[in-house]
C-alpha cells in the first residue's frame, strides 16, 4: 500500500466509512455496558490482548475460546520463542507511529523474574548496492528521522559502531544501510503466557480446546438477537459482540468459506500462507564469537529484495542451554491444498532423509541450502562455517492481500481483526487498544490519536477490496516494505 493510496483510502474511510460499518448507534451504546457479552475467538496476541484492553475497562464479561488446550499453542505464530520488534516500514508514517508507541510500551513489560520481555538490541539493515528511491530502506530511514528515531545511515556510524558491527557482519560486502537503536526482538511465548496471566487475573474466561466448526451469524437490519457460535464439542455459544481473533487459522478454506458467506469480499482479502524458519546452533563457534552474537543486533540484508532476517544468537533453557541463531524468511510464501499441512510439524530429520506433508510443497534440502548461503554472506566464513542447523520450521501467517492488518466489522456485532501479514507481534502492546476501540466504534478524542489514525488503516474500505480483486492475488505494495517475492 503506497503513500497515495494510503492518503486516498483514510479519506474515504473518514468520510464515508468502511464497507461494512452499517452498526446503529444502538448497538453501541450496549456495547459500552460492561456487562455486555463479548466472546473472542482465538487466543494468540490478538485474542489475549483483545481481552485484556475490554477487561480494563470494565467489561465482566469477556470469554476467549481457544481450540488448543494450552496457551500458547505451540504452532501458533505467538508460540514461537523470539519475535521481531520494530517499527522500520517504509514511507507509511501511521504503521510507523503506531509501532513505535509500542516499543515504548514493550520497554515497560518484564517476565515473572523481572528481565525485560524486550532486547532492544537494534536494527541493522544492510545494502550490498546503492540506495534506490523506492526502496524499503531509504524510505524507512527518512520516516523514521521524521519521527526523531535517532537513525544512522552507514556513512555516518562512528568508528565505535563500526567496529562493532564489524566483528559480527561481513561489512565489506556491503555499501549503505543504517542502524535504527530503537527495535530488537521479544521473547514471544513469555508474552503470549503473561497476557494469559494477566486477562486471568482480570477475570476474563476461558474455554481452551474448544474450536469452532460453525458460525450463526444473524444478518436481519435492526435485529437484537446475539450471534451463536456452534464448537466441535457440541456446545453452542450465543454473544452480542464476537471478535473473530484466529491468526493465521482464519485463512484455512473451511472457516474462511463460512465467512465469505457472509462478507463475499474476504474472499480475495484473506490467505493462509506458511515462511521458513530455521535455527543455527552456535556451540561450536568460539567464546568470543557466542558473545558477540549474544550482543548483535537484528540484520536485515538486502531485505527489500530478499525477505531474510536474522536475529542475534539467544540462549533458551528450553533448548538446553543452547545458543541459537534464528534466521527467518518473509516472502510470498507455501500455500499448500491441505491446509492442515501447513499447521504440522516436521523434523530437522525427517526434512533432510524422510518424505513428510511439507515435502511435496518445500523443497527443504534447497531452503536449507538458501538460508545457509545468506549465512555465509553476511558472517565471516570462520563463524558461518560453524554454524549448524538445529530446527527447521514452517511459521503460519494470514496474508492480507496488500498485507495491512483487517481489523473492522463484518457484520453489526462481529469484528474481524487479521491480516497482519506476520506483523501483528510487533503491535502486541497497542494491538488489543485499537481492536478494542474499533469493536467500541471510539471517536478520535477517546482514543490515542497516532493508534486511532492506525486503525482507520486497517478498516476495510471499498478501495482495497477493489485492489485485491484487481490483482487477485498478494498485491505487490505493502505496508511500506516491498513485496519479497524471491523463494
Amino acid at each position: 500500500m503506497n503513500e497515495a493510496f494510503i492518503k486516498q483510502h483514510l479519506s474515504r474511510i473518514r468520510r464515508s466509512g468502511s464497507l461494512f460499518r452499517l452498526v446503529s448507534s444502538r448497538d453501541v451504546l450496549r456495547m459500552h455496558d460492561g456487562d455486555a457479552n463479548v466472546i473472542i475467538v482465538g487466543a494468540g496476541v490478538y485474542g489475549l490482548s483483545t481481552a485484556l484492553s475490554f477487561a480494563q475497562r470494565g467489561f465482566t464479561n469477556v470469554c476467549v475460546i481457544e481450540q488448543s488446550a494450552e496457551i500458547p499453542h505451540r504452532l501458533s505464530a505467538s508460540g514461537d520463542w523470539t519475535r521481531v520488534v520494530r517499527a522500520d516500514y517504509g514511507a507509511c508514517a501511521v504503521t510507523t507511529r503506531a509501532a513505535l508507541i509500542a516499543i515504548e510500551r514493550w520497554r515497560k513489560l518484564r517476565r515473572a523474574d523481572g528481565l525485560p520481555l524486550l532486547h532492544e538490541t537494534g536494527m541493522l539493515f544492510v545494502n550490498s548496492k546503492p540506495w534506490g528511491d523506492q526502496q524499503m530502506e531509504p524510505l524507512a530511514f527518512a520516516t523514521l528521522k521524521a519521527c526523531g528515531v535517532p537513525v544512522l545511515r552507514m556513512s555516518e556510524w562512528s568508528s565505535e559502531l563500526r567496529t562493532r558491527l564489524s566483528n559480527i557482519v561481513n561489512l565489506s560486502t556491503y555499501v549503505d544501510g543504517y542502524f535504527n537503536p530503537w527495535g530488537g526482538f521479544a521473547e514471544a511465548r513469555a508474552y503470549t503466557e503473561y497476557l494469559y496471566k494477566e486477562c486471568l487475573r482480570k477475570n476474563v474466561r476461558f474455554m481452551l480446546g474448544t474450536e469452532v466448526r460453525e458460525f450463526q451469524f444473524e444478518t436481519a437490519k435492526g435485529s437484537s438477537l446475539p450471534h451463536r457460535l456452534l464448537c466441535t464439542n457440541g456446545q453452542v455459544l450465543s454473544a452480542n459482540r464476537i471478535v473473530l481473533c484466529m491468526g493465521a487459522y482464519i485463512a484455512k478454506p473451511e472457516i474462511l468459506q463460512q465467512l465469505v458467506t457472509y462478507a463475499p469480499a474476504l474472499k480475495s482479502m484473506l490467505r493462509l500462507t506458511a515462511h521458513p524458519i530455521m535455527y543455527w546452533d552456535l556451540s561450536t563457534c568460539s567464546a568470543d564469537t557466542q558473545r558477540w552474537m549474544q550482543e548483535a543486533p537484528v540484520v536485515c540484508p538486502d531485505m527489500n529484495d530478499t525477505g531474510y532476517y536474522i536475529f542475534p544468537g539467544w540462549r533458551s533453557d528450553s533448548h538446553a542451554g543452547k545458543i541459537l541463531l534464528k534466521l527467518g524468511h518473509h516472502g510470498t510464501g507455501y500455500q499448500f491444498k491441505n491446509a492442515a499441512d501447513a499447521f504440522s510439524t516436521t523434523t530437522t530429520d525427517e526434512i533432510c532423509s524422510a518424505p513428510s506433508s511439507h515435502t511435496s510443497v518445500v523443497n527443504w534440502p534447497s531452503r536449507i541450502a538458501s538460508f545457509r548461503s545468506i549465512l555465509t554472506e553476511v558472517y565471516p566464513a570462520s563463524v558461518s562455517s560453524r554454524m549448524k542447523l538445529h530446527e527447521a520450521k514452517l511459521c503460519c501467517y494470514c496474508d492480507s492481500a496488500d498485507e495491512v492488518f483487517c481489523i473492522d466489522d463484518i457484520l453489526p456485532g462481529v469484528t474481524l481483526a487479521s491480516g497482519d501479514s506476520g506483523h501483528a507481534f510487533k503491535f502486541g502492546p497497542v494491538l488489543g487498544e485499537v481492536i478494542a476501540d474499533a469493536v467500541l466504534h471510539l471517536p478520535k478524542d477517546q482514543c490515542d490519536p497516532d493508534l486511532y489514525d492506525f486503525q482507520m488503516l486497517c478498516r476495510l474500505s471499498a478501495m482495497r477490496y477493489q485492489a485485491a480483486s484487481h490483482t487477485g492475488k498478494q498485491n505487490s505494495v505493502s505496508m511500506g516494505d516491498a513485496m519479497r517475492s524471491k523463494l
